[in-house]
């Protein structure tokens, strides 16, 4: 786009340097701010983040510098509009539990919801009557909701609790939290409360929302490559890549 010219590759220059910063504003705030990147729901959600993380991808993929390994979501927008489908086909362990399925863009700001078997849902965000009581479903409200956002949804809202191997898998994850680990979620919380009015207690926040984003950012590629390496523990690494094999994500 620049080459062949001074003034563009003193532009480019200018473009490297922005994202120098943009990457040290990310490290710095990404783990008490992010949430479901890419599909953020009621459950979650910053506004702040998603800014930064729209940033960052737009300047690199003008300078053609990141790999897709660390982008966390440069696909174009979806036209597809039957992504759950797609999610059950390419992923089957989703046909074990009768997952169903709603389309209604634009009904949310955010990107889809996970419903569980008895959540009645409320006068605001009633449940969809194509997800009835007694099914767990997703209603989608985006076109870029991809599979991959689909099944991350439905394991860290159901199936850790209910497939045996995943919850193993979740509760060995917990059980590996380093010290530094701990005290980063106490400033999470803190975080959540000045800015997104969380008053529930932490041991309740965090086993809820926090600890749950924790385990996607790696396994379902929510968080960039380069910042989870850095993050989380070889050993910890080692077993996302378990929880990968097992749901058959590439």
């Amino acid at each position: 786009m620049y080459a062949g010219t001074a003034s563009g590759w003193r532009v480019a220059g200018v473009i490297m340097s922005i994202k120098k910063r943009m990457d040290s504003i990310m490290s710095r705030y990404i783990l008490a701010n992010w949430r479901s990147v890419g599909f953020t729901n009621r459950r979650s959600g910053d506004r702040a983040v998603r800014f930064i993380l729209f940033a960052l991808v737009a300047m690199t993929a003008c300078v053609n510098v990141s790999s897709a390994s660390d982008s966390v979501s440069s696909s174009p927008a979806r036209t597809d509009i039957r992504v759950v489908d797609q999610a059950i086909r390419k992923y089957p362990i989703l046909s074990r539990y009768g997952l169903k399925g709603v389309v209604s863009l634009g009904a949310q700001p955010y990107k889809l919801e996970f419903w569980d078997l008895e959540d009645p849902g409320s006068a605001q965000e009633p449940r969809p009557k194509e997800i009835p009581l007694g099914s767990i479903g997703v209603q989608i409200f985006s076109e870029k909701v991809r599979p991959i956002d689909v099944l991350a949804d439905v394991v860290s809202h159901y199936l850790r609790f209910h497939d045996p191997k995943i919850k193993a898998y979740y509760q060995e994850f917990v059980d590996s939290l380093t010290f530094a680990q701990k005290e980063r979620l106490k400033v999470d919380y803190q975080w959540s409360r000045e800015n997104e009015g969380t008053t529930e207690p932490y041991e309740t926040w965090v086993k809820r929302v926090r600890l749950p984003a924790y385990f996607r950012g790696y396994t379902f590629n929510q968080w960039p490559g380069s910042f989870t390496q850095k993050v989380f523990t070889p050993a910890q690494i080692d077993l996302f890549d378990q929880v990968r094999k097992y749901v058959g994500v590439e």
